[in-house]
């Protein structure tokens, strides 16, 4: 049986705007798949080069002063980075293999680049894969206006607490303090800044869009075949 050119013509219609709805549907799809948000690094080093400098990673910037590290060995490494939500994190890894009993202190700026984010709140980790005894405190300088300084403290074998913010704050200055007690190897601290509410948080436009105009393109295309059937 012979189908007629208008039925033909129809059918390769159909077939094509099927098959761009599937490309769209896909494109969708892979947005929103690959924004998940992902650390990417701003800065990595050994402690010694960011001695004096300013780092500016996202929508902050850091300042180092001449002397911001105690007992840290110049030639620990650093590593800054941001997600897609603007949430940071400053780490220091040792590079002896893990720091010994004693007081180590790091003490750096952070500022608030541009709006609309303000820092919400940041909280401290740290990692001792032997266990034993140590603690890490992150300290605010007072830029909390409703009240006084707060510190987010890690313990070993315990969770971190988080330090929230008044939601004005855009600078402030922290002085992080790492005890090991006798017996424990620490090998790396992390300190973590968030950078806006939560409520703040919203999904990227492009996937949803999209995925709107995949669905709406499919139910023209099933309208379509309907009047022609």
């Amino acid at each position: 049986m012979t189908s007629s050119p208008q039925m033909n013509k129809l059918t390769s219609k159909t077939r094509t705007a099927f098959l761009v709805a599937g490309l769209l549907s896909g494109a969708a799809l892979s947005s929103i798949v690959f924004s998940a948000p992902a650390k990417a690094a701003c800065g990595t080093g050994i402690l010694s080069d960011l001695t004096s400098t300013s780092r500016t990673c996202g929508d902050k910037n850091y300042t180092f002063g001449p002397s911001f590290f105690t007992n840290f060995l110049p030639t620990d490494l650093f590593s800054i980075g941001v997600d897609v939500n603007q949430k940071h994190t400053l780490s220091v890894l040792s590079s002896t293999g893990g720091w010994g009993p004693g007081t180590y202190i790091l003490n750096y700026d952070v500022a608030v680049t541009g709006p609309p984010f303000e820092m919400y709140g940041y909280s401290a980790d740290l990692q001792a894969p032997g266990g034993g005894s140590a603690s890490y405190t992150m300290t605010g300088n007072g830029n909390v206006p409703s009240g006084p300084p707060c510190s987010a403290q890690a313990i070993l074998g315990s969770p971190s607490v988080k330090c929230k913010y008044n939601p004005t704050v855009t600078m402030d200055s922290f002085t992080t303090t790492l005890v090991v007690n006798a017996g424990t190897s620490v090998t790396g601290i992390t300190a973590l800044v968030d950078q806006r509410k939560p409520d703040d948080t919203v999904p990227g436009p492009l996937p949803l869009l999209g995925a709107g105009a995949a669905f709406g393109f499919s139910r023209r295309i099933r309208s379509r075949i309907k009047a022609s059937a």
